[in-house]
């Protein structure tokens, strides 16, 4: 079972700092968004996912609704 976690932001700077065991799959819909996905897979275009999720014992699904935005996702 996963932790989930909604974003819903308009014109907004995201920054996301996760810790390096926790497995991570984002879903993405931004139209006029950077994205910034350190040491993350693309699966398709709105779905990114760590390289560590399948392995993982803890896992976040991050669902991210963002305008025209900055998105920077990393790991302390």
């Amino acid at each position: 079972m996963a932790l989930r976690v909604s974003i819903d932001a308009g014109a907004s700077s995201i920054n996301i700092s996760l810790p390096r065991s926790v497995g991570v799959k984002l879903e993405v819909d931004g139209a006029l968004t950077s994205r910034n996905f350190q040491d993350f897979e693309m699966l398709d275009g709105d779905t990114w996912q760590s390289r560590n999720y399948d392995s993982a014992v803890k896992k976040i699904e991050i669902d991210i609704d963002a305008g025209v935005s900055s998105l920077n996702v990393g790991w302390r």
